[in-house]
Formats: structure tokens, sequence, C-alpha cells
């Protein structure tokens, strides 16, 4: 007796012989045999009853034309002298994507990104 039919056989009350059904009767459900028939209504409900309900994702429209960030003054002038002394030194192709933040640039014949950030803390 293995210790699936014991467990069956304490939990459910059940003779031995009753466990080892129940048992083959899963092992033919999980291979995909249909042990009995269900009607049309039944089949419905039993279908709607194993797949999950699933909510719509929740659209969040924000309105961010109203927000608009204070312009830092300190990072601007950090890159614009940046980029003054890499022209100096010969850089070319300077391309500023954000004045506060990046740009990019060649010296020689590689190409450079500088990105400025201000971690918290």
């Amino acid at each position: 007796m293995t210790e699936q039919v014991k467990k069956l056989m304490k939990t459910l009350n059940i003779s031995e012989q009753e466990a080892m059904e129940i048992l083959n009767a899963d092992k033919e459900i999980d291979r995909g045999a249909k042990l009995y028939s269900l009607d049309k209504e039944a089949e419905k409900e039993s279908k709607k009853a194993r797949q999950g309900d699933r909510k719509k994702p929740m659209v969040c429209k924000f309105d961010s034309s109203k927000k608009t960030k204070p312009a830092n003054e300190s990072k601007s002038n950090i890159v614009s002298n940046v980029v003054s002394t890499l022209e100096q030194m010969g850089a070319t192709e300077i391309n500023l994507t954000n004045p506060e933040r990046e740009f990019t640039f060649k010296m020689g014949d590689v190409k450079y990104k500088f990105v400025l950030s201000v971690p918290r803390s």
C-alpha cells in the first residue's frame, strides 16, 4: 500500500479499493480521458470555471502638459563648460541631446557619450 492510498483512506474514510479507484481515475483524467460526460450548459460552466477572470488593465491618463521641471542652471553651466573644454581639446561632432544632461562627441575616430546625473541623497 502506497502513502497516497493510506492518506486517501485516512482523510476520506474509505476502503483501500475505493482509494485505488480514485487514484486510477485521477491518472486517467491527467491523461485527458473523460470519465463522464456533461451536458452543454454544464460544459460551459466547467470551461468558465477553469479560465481565470482577467481584469482589464487600468489605463491612467496623466496630464503631463501642466508639469514642467524647473531648469537646473548649475547642470547647464557644467555641461556648457565641459563642451567648451572638449572643443579646445579638438572634439568634433558635438551634439547636445539634452542641454542639462547629455551630449555626444567624437574625439579622433572614437564616439563618446557624456551623461550628467545628480544622484539622490
